[in-house]
Formats: C-alpha cells, structure tokens, sequence
C-alpha cells in the first residue's frame, strides 16, 4: 500500500472513531475528491 492511501486510510479510521463526539454517525461517513 502506497503512503497516500496508508495516510487516507488511518485519517479515515480516525474519524470513524471520533466522529460520535462532534455528533457524526461513524456509519455514514462520505468521501469526495477529484483528480487533479
């Protein structure tokens, strides 16, 4: 797994785990982008 997708992929964890705290659902959790 390349660094970018390490870095996305814990940044993502960290949210599920705390996003309950600001009043978030750890079940929907949505992500956009775009290519650059």
């Amino acid at each position: 797994m390349g660094d970018l997708t390490r870095d996305v992929a814990q940044s993502l964890g960290w949210v599920h785990r705390n996003i309950a705290k600001s009043g978030g659902d750890p079940n929907r959790i949505v992500v956009g982008g775009h290519s650059a």
